[in-house]
């Protein structure tokens, strides 16, 4: 199944299709430069396939909202494992381009990558005009592996943050409560220097 996005070149928003149906995620802003896009697209150029918007909303078809991420982990843990998410785009090149509808078939190497683990996806998507809107461009790719691999890659981080600050808490209260009773057993007025039981009275000594 394909994951289609649109990107808005003149009207103040994009829209994602997903299995034929439109999410409510549209944003209220366009992607800077997405009218290049649209030029590289009507000129046939093999720029369409490296153009900033159009790798930008590949990028927001892959990388999960915090909401939707599965498992524990607050929407915070979640938020900060999605920002250390990387992805790069290698060896894109333009496969083809038919100008009688001018779409683009643009292939590439999707490099996801977190501090620890990274993997490869060969992905091939289209650039290609709205049929519906003009003004929009739709991008289009098989991207199922990609997402997986990506919200897994969050979800454990969101979860490993959960499961790290947990400890810090705990070992943080255990530490409170051995204090707690080490003052319960040890009260100041017992301070001083014990001395063995045959010691007269003149060999106490008080340290308080």
């Amino acid at each position: 199944m394909k994951d289609t996005f649109l990107i808005a070149t003149r009207a103040a928003a994009i829209c994602a299709l997903l299995a034929g149906g439109c999410v409510s995620a549209c944003h209220q802003s366009v992607p800077q430069g997405a009218s290049s896009a649209m030029e590289f697209l009507h000129s046939g150029s093999p720029q369409v396939c490296t153009s900033s918007e159009v790798q930008q909303t590949l990028q927001d078809m892959i990388l999960p909202k915090p909401g939707d991420i599965p498992g524990d982990g607050s929407i915070v843990d979640k938020t900060s494992a999605i920002s250390n998410v990387s992805l790069a785009y290698r060896e894109t090149t333009l496969q083809s381009f038919d100008h009688t509808v001018n779409r683009a078939t643009c292939n590439t190497t999707l490099h996801i990558a977190t501090s620890d683990r990274s993997n490869d996806y060969d992905i091939t998507f289209q650039v290609s005009p709205s049929a519906d809107d003009p003004r929009l461009i739709i991008v289009a790719a098989n991207l199922v592996d990609a997402k997986s691999y990506a919200s897994g890659l969050i979800a454990d981080a969101a979860l490993k943050a959960a499961t790290d600050r947990q400890a810090q808490a705990d070992a943080a209260q255990q530490q409170q409560a051995k204090t707690a009773l080490i003052a319960r057993l040890n009260p100041r007025w017992l301070a001083g220097i014990w001395i063995s039981a045959t010691a007269d009275s003149s060999n106490c000594a008080d340290v308080l």
